[in-house]
């Protein structure tokens, strides 16, 4: 069955490596012995690279979703190759959800660390167009049940542009004694009493001190992400950290 984003089997890889060499070596043979089918040639040439390049991007696809079923064996949680945004969407809208255009969630891993139930998923999205087109490509973990009681936030890095506007006007709830964190973090909601008491000392010191957290709660689920992806040996981790960042 096909497996993660690249949605082909071994075969189909074989089958493409196939067609790209057996181009590449008729459009060489077409430049070189025949000087008036030359374009054809080059055009052969163009598709085998084309074809090898996407074969080359399944082959990585398939062989890091066969790395995250493995991790997610070792963490004794149960994994899925293909996640359904539209099943996210209706349980936690959140915001990273909606971010540009073509998303895809995958190589989904669920189970429990402790009494907190995890969900971690690689997920994809494209934004702008054309030469300004860039794919990102993330690790994300929701806890379902990880801020119950906690107030409505997104909580992201700050950018220049925030910094930027900050000269103007305010950009974000500001918290006291705090400088640290509101000089890398930015964080929006709208209940801002209830969010400077849900954010203690403890916890703005150590989201200060990292600075690259995307963290969003919506209707007492949690959200965390670093806008990365990692090594799949390294999601474990990620997790951890997350857990630890429910648990301040």
């Amino acid at each position: 069955a096909p497996i993660g984003p690249g949605e082909a089997t071994t075969t189909a890889v074989r089958i493409m490596a196939f067609g790209a060499v057996t181009s590449a070596v008729a459009g060489l043979a077409i430049v070189f012995l025949f000087k008036d089918a030359i374009p054809f040639g080059i055009i052969l040439l163009i598709g085998a690279a084309v074809v090898m390049m996407v074969g080359v991007g399944v082959w990585v696809g398939r062989q890091r979703a066969k790395a995250m079923a493995a991790v997610a064996e070792a963490m004794n949680f149960a994994f899925m190759a293909h996640l359904l945004l539209a099943g996210l969407r209706v349980i936690a809208p959140f915001k990273l959800l909606a971010l540009g255009r073509d998303q895809k969630a995958y190589n989904a891993l669920f189970g429990r660390a402790g009494e907190c139930e995890v969900i971690f998923f690689e997920y994809q999205y494209i934004t702008g167009s054309g030469k300004q087109a860039r794919t990102h490509r993330i690790d994300v973990v929701i806890l379902p049940d990880g801020a119950a009681g906690a107030p409505d936030f997104q909580l992201t890095p700050r950018t220049f542009y925030d910094k930027f506007v900050g000269l103007f006007t305010t950009k974000g709830i500001e918290l006291e004694d705090a400088g640290e964190f509101s000089r890398r973090c930015k964080l929006v909601g709208r209940d801002q009493d209830a969010l400077r008491k849900a954010f203690h000392p403890d916890l703005v010191e150590y989201l200060g001190r990292d600075g690259r957290w995307h963290i969003e709660v919506l209707n007492g689920q949690l959200l965390l992400h670093r806008h990365t992806q990692l090594e799949p040996d390294k999601c474990p981790g990620m997790v951890t950290d997350d857990l630890e960042v429910r648990d301040l």
